[in-house]
């Protein structure tokens, strides 16, 4: 049965307790809204909370409530309006994703933060298991060992492999949601986002999603994700943080 998550637990100074990946607290995220006379808008008040090893938490609550923006602060795409969000890294330590420098951010997305989001990002002519197989590319792994794990995972995700040498940009939302999935999976990252993970995806596809999704969680990845599709949420997820409109 998944639970309501609301407390935090206790850190110490600027070091996480061992299983803790993620620590949030005191969250704010206000966006200025200059082609309407300077409007303030609040997408987060006050959040806080902490993200353990083996743990994948569901955000919940009605549209506005700033799930997305909570994802994106986390990722270092938005820059807090105020309080801190810590990562556990396992190369450098506690990092202030609130307080790092680009290349801090750019380090902790290619070390130890994954992240799959409703869009694919496509690089023109770069065929779909190249796409896939680069994030391990960049970590050191050789090209052969990378293209392999993406012919795996294109498999197990039923992109047909007529596909593989082509550009995604072409492909259905389905297919290229399944791209985006792979390619964000395939690094094995320690903590993973998801936003929307299965939102272009059939049953049977969000079927085999949910399966990669909780053997990532069983190896001991930390996941927070938004998962409008119930079914899959209440199969993958542990407990649920039901955030409200600020």
């Amino acid at each position: 049965m998944l639970t309501m998550q609301f407390d935090v637990a206790e850190t110490a100074g600027n070091r996480l307790a061992p299983d803790v990946m993620i620590d949030v607290s005191g969250l704010s995220k206000s966006f200025t809204i200059h082609a309407q006379s300077a409007t303030r808008i609040t997408a987060l008040r006050a959040v806080s909370f902490q993200l353990r090893a083996g743990e994948c938490v569901a955000l919940t609550g009605p549209s506005g409530a700033g799930k997305s923006t909570l994802l994106r602060c986390i990722y270092g795409n938005y820059l807090a309006t105020c309080g801190t969000v810590s990562i556990r890294d396992q190369k450098r330590g506690t990092v202030t994703v609130t307080g790092a420098d680009p290349r801090e951010i750019i380090a902790l997305r290619k070390d130890t933060i994954g992240y799959v989001s409703q869009f694919l990002r496509a690089i023109p002519r770069v065929g779909a298991q190249a796409l896939v197989a680069s994030p391990l590319v960049e970590l050191g792994v050789k090209e052969a060992v990378a293209l392999r794990r993406a012919a795996e995972l294109l498999e197990r995700l039923a992109i047909p492999q007529k596909l593989w040498a082509l550009p995604p940009a072409t492909f259905s939302g389905g297919e290229q949601q399944r791209i985006n999935i792979a390619r964000g999976l395939i690094a094995d990252h320690p903590i993973l986002l998801l936003d929307e993970p299965t939102a272009s995806l059939d049953a049977a596809n969000s079927a085999i999603v949910s399966e990669l999704i909780l053997e990532r969680r069983n190896k001991g990845t930390a996941i927070m994700g938004i998962f409008h599709d119930e079914e899959t949420r209440d199969r993958v997820a542990t407990r649920l943080f039901p955030l409200q409109a600020a």
